[in-house]
């Protein structure tokens, strides 16, 4: 009886990776992520990491390292906050906007931190451009994290946040 109560636990405590974009090309997907940390470190809020594969081959790269809230032992704790706040795909580019943060003695807050747009390249999984948004009407709160489209919306060629857009040409940034 015991045995099976700790093989039900173990499967239920195993993160299952979650598809978030298929092409001809690749697949992402996000894993959920949490633990208790390191000696280090804490984890206070849990959150995911993004994965790409490659179809062909089946190399798998991290796309967007684990997000979250993390606790770091100093002198002063610090704490970073990472979110997700929306993935979209063209059928050439994956697009990923992030809230990030970090404050001293608490979590951050909406002051304490940055909106930013990533960009990547489906085929391969290539960075393309990191773009930190500066527009009015940015939310005054962070948003929760999401693996859905979030406040990003598709346009030909790219994609817009927040009244930030981000256009392409194939791998380049049209300026």
């Amino acid at each position: 009886m015991r045995t099976a109560l700790v093989v039900l636990l173990c499967a239920i405590a195993e993160p299952k990776p979650v598809l978030v974009h298929k092409s001809d090309s690749s697949f992402v997907h996000a894993l959920r992520t949490g633990g208790d940390g390191t000696l280090l470190e804490r984890v206070v809020e849990p959150g995911c990491m993004l994965l790409h594969t490659v179809r062909t081959s089946g190399e798998m790269t991290v796309l967007v390292p684990p997000t979250g809230t993390l606790a770091i032992n100093t002198r002063r704790i610090s704490y970073v906050t990472t979110r997700i706040l929306g993935i979209a795909a063209d059928a050439e580019r994956l697009y990923v906007l992030f809230w990030s943060g970090h404050a001293f003695d608490k979590p951050p807050g909406p002051a304490d931190g940055r909106f930013e747009l990533r960009t990547f390249w489906l085929a391969d999984g290539a960075a393309l451009r990191a773009q930190i948004l500066k527009a009015e009407g940015l939310p005054n709160e962070i948003p929760a994290e999401t693996l859905e489209k979030g406040p990003l919306r598709l346009v030909e060629g790219g994609v817009e946040a927040y009244g930030t857009r981000a256009t392409f040409k194939e791998r380049q940034a049209a300026e």
